[in-house]
């Protein structure tokens, strides 16, 4: 069952490190993409609910996102991170399903952090 709440999509920041001590980067817009909606457990508990989708031809591990709760003026008031477990492979998209603490309210979902990995998928 899906609530008519709000919910914001934002792809803020992503950043990856090619290998161990290099500085991270920014990962540009058209490489991962988030598509997410409100829905509630059988229990009835609120969720935020969707897939991450690679749209490039490397592998993504250690794949890292942020459930923001917004107040009324858009200002974040909590955050709930979560973990994308595995690596995701190349063109491929991973599901993900986050509680969050108030049904109704304005979420947006962004990606914190990810590293890439050359080629990719199992």
């Amino acid at each position: 069952m899906r609530h008519g709440m709000l919910l914001s999509i934002a792809l803020l920041l992503v950043t990856a490190s090619a290998a161990p001590g290099t500085e991270p980067i920014v990962i540009p817009p058209g490489y991962l993409r988030v598509e997410a909606q409100p829905a509630t457990t059988r229990a009835g508990r609120p969720i935020v609910e969707g897939y991450v989708h690679n749209l490039r031809g490397h592998g993504v591990i250690r794949l890292r996102l942020a459930i923001e709760q917004l107040d009324a003026a858009g200002q974040v008031v909590g955050s709930e991170p979560f973990w994308i477990p595995g690596e995701l492979a190349p063109f491929d998209r991973a599901y993900f399903s986050a509680s969050v603490p108030v049904a109704g309210a304005t979420y947006r979902v962004l990606i914190v952090s990810a590293t890439w990995v050359k080629g990719g998928g199992a």
